[in-house]
Parts: C-alpha cells; sequence; structure tokens
C-alpha cells in the first residue's frame, strides 16, 4: 500500500535557492514572485522510510527533506544552453553506472591539445576561423562540466556520501 504525502510548501523558493546553491555553488537571488501549491501524492513505503531516515539523520523536517530532492531532482534550468537542457533533465533517471561514466569524462586530449594552442594563440590574435573553433570548443568544455556537475550532484544525492568521498571509493 503505498503511503500519501500531503505537501504544504511555505518558503519553497527559499529551499530550492539553498539546494541550487549546493549543487550549483553559487546562490541566485530571486525577486519573483512564487505561487504556493498543496500537493497529495503517493509514494511506496520504502521510498517515505528513506525520506524519514534522511531527516531524522539530518535533523530537519520531512517536508524539507522532500522539497530539497524535488529542487535537486528538478533543476532549474533556464540559465542552461538549450542544446544541453534535456540531457541534463533526463540524467535525473539514469542509473548509477552511466552517472558515474558521465562524472569521469574527460575532453578528447587531441581537443584539450587544440583548445590550449588556441588559447594561448589568442594571446597574440586568431584568424576568424580559428575564433570560431576557439568557441566551438569552449561550449563543448562548457557543456561537459554541466554534465559531470549535474551527474556529481545527482550521484551525491543518491548515495549520501560527499562528491570527493563517492569519488575516491569507485576509483
Amino acid at each position: 500500500m503505498a503511503n500519501q504525502i500531503r505537501c504544504d510548501c511555505p518558503g519553497i523558493v527559499e529551499q530550492i535557492n539553498r539546494c541550487e546553491s549546493q549543487v550549483v555553488g553559487t546562490a541566485r537571488q530571486r525577486k519573483e514572485q512564487v505561487r504556493m501549491a498543496t500537493l497529495t501524492f503517493e509514494v511506496s513505503d520504502s521510498l517515505l522510510t528513506r525520506a524519514r531516515e534522511t531527516a531524522q539523520a539530518l535533523n530537519r523536517p520531512l517536508e524539507e527533506v522532500l522539497i530539497g530532492a524535488l529542487a535537486v531532482g528538478l533543476p532549474d534550468v533556464q540559465d542552461v544552453p538549450a542544446s544541453v537542457r534535456g540531457e541534463l533533465l533526463e540524467m535525473t533517471f539514469l542509473n548509477e553506472e552511466p552517472l558515474w561514466t558521465i562524472a569521469k569524462s574527460e575532453m578528447a586530449s587531441a581537443e584539450q591539445k587544440e583548445l590550449q594552442t588556441l588559447l594561448d594563440e589568442r594571446q597574440r590574435s586568431l584568424v576568424p576561423q580559428a575564433e570560431v573553433r576557439l568557441q566551438e570548443l569552449r561550449e563543448s568544455y562548457g557543456k561537459a562540466m554541466l554534465r559531470k556537475a549535474r551527474a556529481f550532484a545527482l550521484l551525491s544525492l543518491r548515495s549520501g556520501q560527499p562528491l570527493l568521498t563517492a569519488l575516491e571509493e569507485t576509483e
């Protein structure tokens, strides 16, 4: 039998901002008004038990833990390039193996060297074609970093371990 959770969500903006701050590393000041919603939904016994245990371990209200989990699971991607938004959201539903693959991924060695060369040459001056290529590589690198950050955030949330501890244990 599933459990019903009713969640009146006061302070949801503050909760979401606090969670985003922990995941992204920068707090965003929002001056927009947010409507509050009351949700009623069913969750499995095991999920409710995990949420209660987490709330107890953190000495926080169950509602706050659930709001935090939703904020991390459904990140604000408005400031993310459109070409990577869907991928970041889909990562929420990946299991640990593909998340670790993403988290440990690196830019191809040849692209890293090319990026460094173009950055070094930029100090003098780049021809227009090289400037375009530099921009492409920077965008690719930025998207890869967004994917890695999201993977690490999800892995940390699921394991309950700090990111570096979880990384050290998989190596």
